[in-house]
């Protein structure tokens, strides 16, 4: 019979709540966008020579979190990159829409403060990237 081979394992750095399948626009490799509680996501690769995974980017929202204080999220985390492999998106604790680059500069740990929280951006347009995001996942 056919045997089951396992090909990687790698532990994480907290309690993995979202996992998205992201492809770099021009790469043949697929990453990985890793959800993690309470409010931090990362951006991880297969290093081919090495086989284990490298994280290319680190995003905390752990402060905003921590701003909201303590609640029950009725739906549970959703993570969604947009069409273009350009925007991560992160819906955590029902309320709490988080949007990060995923371009070429996008290396290295980012750490969000509460006073960061607005983009600018309206919420129509976060909701229309959000619907195109999980319209096309």
């Amino acid at each position: 019979g056919a045997a089951l081979r396992l090909r990687l394992r790698e532990p994480l750095a907290g309690r993995a709540v979202g996992l998205a399948v992201w492809r770099r626009p021009g790469s043949r490799a697929d990453a990985l966008l890793l959800g993690v509680e309470p409010a931090k996501l990362s951006l991880l690769e297969l290093d081919e020579v090495s086989g284990t995974l490298r994280t290319r980017a680190s995003f905390s929202f752990d402060a905003l979190a921590a701003e909201l204080g303590p609640r029950d999220a009725p739906l549970p985390v959703r993570l969604r990159c947009d069409p273009t492999g350009e925007v991560g998106l992160m819906l955590a604790f029902s309320t709490l829409l988080l949007a990060v680059p995923l371009d070429a500069t996008c290396v290295g740990t980012h750490v969000a403060q509460p006073e960061e929280r607005s983009s600018g951006a309206s919420a129509t347009d976060g909701a229309a990237a959000v619907a195109t995001a999980a319209a096309n996942a």
